[in-house]
């Protein structure tokens, strides 16, 4: 799994109230959609020259408790590129609990706290392991 034990997203200030799902669990209906996180690192030039770096993550939160989420990473420089292609990192459930996702996958014996989260505006604000991520709606 890409983010240790299972990070993925952050504190909850939401007005809907969340829908039972299978099993007992809750998913907080805000939640639901396609996620993108995008990050991008350029060098400033140099006897190496300019290069650019961007990774995409998408984390798919669908309506019947099931989650994916996939990285891409995409880079180039003067004599050279490179593409990871999209890789699925995680695949398995999810549910909320007092403004935390939690997740369930192959390899964890329960569902696993994945972070804390919060909404700015349209945003998605996600705070784990691999620090506070901003997503948005796709």
């Amino acid at each position: 799994m890409r983010w240790g034990a299972a990070a993925l997203a952050g504190i909850l200030v939401a007005t809907l109230a969340p829908a039972q799902a299978q099993g007992g669990s809750m998913l907080d209906q805000n939640l639901v959609g396609v996620w993108i996180n995008e990050k991008q690192i350029n060098s400033p030039g140099g006897a190496g020259g300019f290069a650019s770096f961007s990774t995409v993550m998408t984390m798919q939160l669908n309506a019947d408790g099931t989650i994916q989420q996939y990285t891409q990473s995409v880079g180039g420089g003067g004599e050279w590129s490179s593409n990871s292609g999209r890789t699925l990192d995680f695949d398995g459930r999810w549910r909320t609990a007092n403004g935390t996702l939690l997740v369930h996958g192959m390899g964890l014996p329960d569902y696993t706290p994945a972070a804390t989260y919060s909404f700015s505006g349209d945003y998605l604000v996600t705070q784990s392991d691999m620090g506070r991520l901003i997503w948005q709606r796709r």
